[in-house]
């Protein structure tokens, strides 16, 4: 009988280290691994005038040059009020931006006469340029800050008050639009 008490214990002992692994725990040095991930996204911001519309505006369609009319002359033959195109902007700046414009002379080829005008930033802003000094430059929107690419556009309209009036010639002035970030 000792023998087989002898036999169990030793069995006994045996398995009790065998089921003593099971609820075992991971080393404290056996740590994990981790990467960490990072990207760059540049702010951009473009303005373009063009003759239409083009809403919304793509970036392939934004590279294109089919509506463009930069460097170019809108004309205007009538002292009625008249569309010239659309200011279009795109930015993902998240800090929001602003548009400006500065309206310069409307004047002969010999730089000799001079016609005073209105421009009209689709009910935004109607800024006079005289016939002496170019209109300082008019903040015509802002976008404040942004989550995504922002698309926004403006209509523009041009008035010659004395076109049917005036003394003969070709005039020419320079609109120009800035757009900066806040």
């Amino acid at each position: 009988m000792k023998k087989t008490i002898a036999i169990l214990l030793i069995l006994v002992i045996g398995m009790v280290g065998v089921f003593a692994g099971t609820g075992a725990t991971a080393p404290e040095n056996n740590l994990g691994s981790t990467v960490k991930l990072r990207t760059t996204i540049d702010p951009m911001f473009n303005i373009k005038v063009t003759n239409t519309i083009v809403n919304p505006w793509t970036t392939s369609g934004w590279d294109g040059t089919d509506y463009s009319i930069e460097d170019t002359y809108a004309d205007v033959n009538t002292d009625i009020k008249t569309e010239i195109g659309y200011v279009h902007t795109r930015s993902n700046a998240s800090t929001g931006y602003a548009v400006s414009v500065t309206a310069g002379l409307l004047k002969d080829e010999d730089k000799t006469l001079y016609l005073a005008y209105i421009l009209s930033v689709e009910d935004v802003a109607d800024i006079s340029v005289g016939t002496t000094t170019a209109a300082d430059p008019v903040e015509i929107f802002e976008i404040e800050s942004l989550g995504e690419l922002s698309y926004e556009n403006r209509q523009l309209h041009v008035t010659i008050p004395t076109y049917e009036t005036a003394a003969a010639g070709t005039y020419i002035a320079d609109i120009a639009f800035n757009i900066t970030a806040d």
